[in-house]
């Protein structure tokens, strides 16, 4: 059995419904897509998302919460928002 999304760090019950509604299960699903393309996704599909999240899927693929990521980190993840904006 697939452990729920909401018991990783940063992954609400909220984010876990948006996840799952684009067929986004587990942190591999994640990894694979990716935080930005998710982000993504999720903003084209009219969900009300912001980089916060990038930054929460982030912090999940690395077992850290998304505000104790080092600014340089949020700065990339930034930039690669903007690089990938539709």
């Amino acid at each position: 059995m697939k452990n729920k999304l909401s018991s990783l760090k940063n992954i609400g019950p909220q984010s876990e419904k948006w996840l799952n509604k684009i067929d986004i299960y587990t942190i591999e699903d994640i990894k694979r897509l990716g935080p930005v393309n998710i982000y993504n996704i999720l903003k084209v599909q009219g969900f009300p998302v912001s980089k916060l999240l990038v930054y929460a899927l982030h912090g999940a693929i690395i077992g850290r919460h998304w505000n104790d990521l080092p600014k340089k980190v949020k700065k990339q993840l930034d930039k690669a928002i903007e690089e990938t904006k539709l």
